[in-house]
Parts: C-alpha cells; sequence; structure tokens
C-alpha cells in the first residue's frame, strides 16, 4: 500500500497526536459512516450518485490502516471500514447498489435489526466460527466493495452477489477482517463470535 500523502489539522487533532493514539493502540475497529469519497478508488465521475463525504475522515483511516498493516495491529472493518480496507489496498466500490443493479430484489439500506440473508464461504475466516454457513444480517449501506483488493479474498456473499465480507490472506498480518453489516449492533451468536475472534487476536502475543 502507497504510503498516504498528507494528514490534515483537523477536529484539533494535530499530527503528533495522532501518531500518539495509533502507538498505543492493540487493535484497531474501523467503524460505519459516510461514503468514501469516489476519487479515493478511482471513478470521480459517480460523485453525484453518493451521500455526504467526509475527507479528513478518509485520510486519517487510510493513515490508520497503513500503521495497522505496517506493525501487525489487528484490524477490523465494519460498514463503511470494510469498504475502506478494499479501497485502501486498492479495490474499488459500487458507487450506489440501486444504480448499479437497479433490478436487484434485496434492499441492502435498512432499518431492520434483521434484513437479508448471508452465506459464508469454506474456507473462510466466518467458516472458521463456531456458526451456521447462512446468517441474517442487518443492512445499512448503498454501496458495497466492487473489485476485491490484491492480496484479499471473499468471506461471505448475500444472494444478489453483494460481498459482503473480506480478509487480508498475506501471511504478513495475523488479522485483517471485514465486514458489511453491523455486528456492533446484534447480539446473535455470529455477531459474539466476530468480537471473540478479534478480541483473540489482540490478545495475542
Amino acid at each position: 500500500m502507497a504510503p498516504h500523502s498528507k494528514l490534515r489539522i483537523c477536529y484539533d487533532i494535530p499530527q503528533d497526536s495522532v501518531a500518539f493514539f495509533l502507538e498505543h493502540a492493540d487493535g484497531m475497529i474501523i467503524g460505519g459512516g459516510r461514503d468514501i469519497h469516489p476519487e479515493m478508488y478511482g471513478k470521480p465521475e459517480y460523485v453525484s450518485q453518493c451521500g455526504s463525504f467526509d475527507r479528513f475522515r478518509d485520510s486519517l483511516e487510510l493513515r490508520m490502516i497503513e500503521y495497522a498493516m505496517t506493525h501487525k495491529v489487528p484490524l477490523l472493518g465494519i460498514c463503511r471500514g470494510h469498504q475502506m480496507l478494499n479501497v485502501a489496498h486498492g479495490g474499488t466500490l459500487i458507487p450506489d447498489i440501486p444504480t448499479a443493479y437497479p433490478e436487484a430484489n434485496i434492499r441492502h439500506r435498512r432499518i431492520f435489526a434483521k434484513a437479508h440473508v448471508i452465506d459464508i464461504l469454506p474456507g473462510s475466516w466466518l467458516a472458521d466460527l463456531p456458526v451456521q454457513k447462512r446468517q441474517i444480517v442487518n443492512s445499512r449501506h448503498h454501496q458495497c466493495v466492487d473489485e476485491l483488493a490484491p492480496g484479499f479474498r471473499v468471506a461471505a456473499l448475500s444472494p444478489d452477489s453483494i460481498i459482503e465480507s473480506i480478509e487480508y490472506i498475506g501471511a504478513d498480518h495475523p488479522f485483517v477482517k471485514g465486514v458489511q453489516w453491523h455486528p456492533e449492533s446484534l447480539r446473535d451468536n455470529l455477531s459474539k463470535a466476530i468480537m471473540r475472534a478479534f478480541l483473540r487476536a489482540v490478545e495475542a502475543p
């Protein structure tokens, strides 16, 4: 991954403070939020299909991912964070699922706790968890992973083939995973197993 250029001083966080927090992190979770700017994955013409942006957050999360990869800090991406893992490593996004797939029969931006099923793929990190291989998850997004970044593989799919989880497969890092849904908002066995897996990676020597 190419080094990040400049991190703007914003939100009253100077660069030396950002470095301090990164150096003291035993694990990192990048959560949901605004759309990732399409310039970051080579599709600036799709700005009109996106919602609001936070360019500072984009830059901050790139720096977090770069640090985590270099220093082998366990890293979990949730929703936007899942997408950012892909973008940071050279992958792309679908800027708006309804525009790209107008005939799709799954609405991925829903307020319900349980929105649609996913299928966990054999051999993936999710397949190693003690859970059923078909799960029902929540869904609050309109963007998703498109072209998968080098060094990653798909860990779960929805029935309409939207990528619901990815994982880094390089031997140089112990734990870099992403999920498109929000396990922090659920109390099911899958969500608990995901958090246990992350915490085990954080606690590992």
